[in-house]
């Protein structure tokens, strides 16, 4: 037995209703996307994530600069170091090798102290503001390898507690300048608290010229 498909055809003007009904509906939903809460994959809006992409551009940008600059100073003090080792440095009238600024000594700034951070009595690490200066007094920048031992101090009896080692990148990380002057701000933690005086030993080594400079002295209380 043979069967016959029909096909029934909507008439004209219920496609033309319903294609008007979809352009009147995406003309007036167009508008408001700008306003819409759209997410992206579900979890921020567009402008959130606008705004957190410009934020990382900015990041970047600045981190570039940053290394441009660095790779500049860098490439001066390359320039400056080969020029050194091939003897080829200009010689300045009554300029004297002596005269040239290096770093001689080290000191203790004022400001350096033990600290207590929960008022128990006992010390729990030290700040250390260390200068290093030239051979008139002055502060001037350096890069090195500085050694830090921390000990107690009973009478005339000293017993070490810590010792910390600074790289020369970490050093000269540590640079700050500011109201309070110039000076290497390096932090050393104690291994246990401890409300004994302490005492200081710093053993640093000049990358610029190889001499090893010493300090040892009492460190003031948290202040």
């Amino acid at each position: 037995m043979n069967r016959t498909t029909t096909t029934i055809n909507p008439p004209p003007s219920r496609l033309r209703l319903s294609a008007l009904l979809l352009t009147v509906s995406l003309a007036l939903c167009i508008p408001t996307l700008p306003a819409c809460e759209y997410r992206a994959g579900g979890t921020q809006s567009v402008e959130k994530t606008l705004y957190e992409l410009r934020s990382q551009n900015a990041d970047l940008m600045a981190r570039i600069e940053a290394l441009e600059q660095d790779a500049v100073n860098r490439r001066a003090q390359i320039d400056t170091l080969e020029k050194r080792l091939a003897g080829d440095t200009t010689q300045v009238p009554g300029v004297s090798p002596a005269d040239i600024p290096r770093v001689v000594r080290i000191d203790l700034d004022k400001l350096s102290h033990a600290k207590d951070t929960d008022n128990d009595g006992r010390f729990e690490s030290v700040v250390l503001y260390v200068q290093t200066l030239d051979q008139r007094g002055r502060f001037m920048p350096a890069v090195g390898q500085a050694v830090v031992t921390v000990s107690t101090t009973s009478g005339e009896q000293t017993q070490p507690l810590t010792t910390q080692s600074f790289t020369p990148a970490e050093f000269d990380a540590a640079f700050r300048t500011g109201l309070t002057g110039s000076h290497h701000t390096l932090r050393v933690e104690l291994p246990e608290p401890t409300d004994q005086p302490l005492q200081i030993r710093i053993v640093f080594t000049d990358g610029a010229t190889g001499v090893t400079v010493e300090l040892d002295g009492p460190l003031d209380d948290d202040n």
